[in-house]
């Protein structure tokens, strides 16, 4: 219930959010795999903001925030051993 008061809340603030803003959204569901509907809320808002006119180049500066960011290389196998998950797995067999 809580995030549908956030995502709300989100949805009412939306045109006043900077483009730069809008963009870490993204950037924030891209990167992380989080807020996931505030992001397409946010690329719905530019689209719009596009076609009425803002030059806004917010494709560009998505990238270009994404480019910034420590690249995520995730060994879920390592993992798995460190947490002692293939034992885990044997006994669901």
């Amino acid at each position: 219930m809580e995030e549908q008061v956030n995502l709300q809340e989100f949805k009412d603030n939306l045109s006043k959010m900077s483009n730069e803003k809008l963009c870490e959204v993204i950037v924030s569901h891209r990167y992380l795999g989080i807020l996931k509907d505030q992001a397409v809320l946010s690329m719905e808002e530019l689209s719009a903001r596009r076609v009425n006119g803002d030059q806004f180049h917010y494709e560009k500066h998505i990238d270009e925030l994404f480019s910034t960011l420590p690249k995520i290389n995730i060994d879920l196998n390592s993992i798995m051993k460190k947490m002692n998950m293939d034992d885990l797995k044997k006994q669901f067999k």
